[in-house]
């Protein structure tokens, strides 16, 4: 099982960096994809509070896991938030019309990101994971 800590849960300008430098848009296999779903069910509440607290300080924007290592002992991956600006200048297409598109008062924007094996984007609804915590 994966957790994921978000320390304060920052906006990370150097994370813009390291998302452009490894974003490659390689999509990921299906194997890769449920782990992703996985991770993101197991993590369910904290993303959800974490993405609806940015949003509110914010606006639109996006979670960025980062998963090409393996999670630190009792913190887990890294995990920044990317505004909608931010994400534009990355210019990653997919991540960009999911932000255009998503409703933050029932959904969240989450990309996982695998180094130099691809990341996914993910347009998760909080009713696809109801009751889980």
């Amino acid at each position: 099982m994966f957790h994921l800590s978000f320390s304060q849960f920052p906006t990370c300008i150097r994370g813009i960096f390291r998302y452009q430098r490894f974003h490659v848009g390689v999509n990921v296999n299906p194997e890769q994809r449920a782990s992703d779903l996985q991770l993101i069910r197991d993590s369910w509440q904290t993303l959800w509070s974490g993405g609806r607290k940015q949003y509110r300080a914010t606006g639109r924007g996006a979670l960025i896991i980062l998963a090409d290592k393996p999670p630190s002992p009792g913190l887990g991956y890294p995990i920044y938030w990317l505004s909608e600006a931010q994400l534009k200048a990355a210019g990653d297409a997919d991540a960009v019309r999911m932000l255009a598109k998503y409703d933050p008062r029932k959904e969240i924007v989450i990309v996982v990101d695998h180094g130099k094996g691809g990341s996914s984007v993910y347009q998760i609804g909080k009713e696809q994971f109801r009751g889980v915590g």
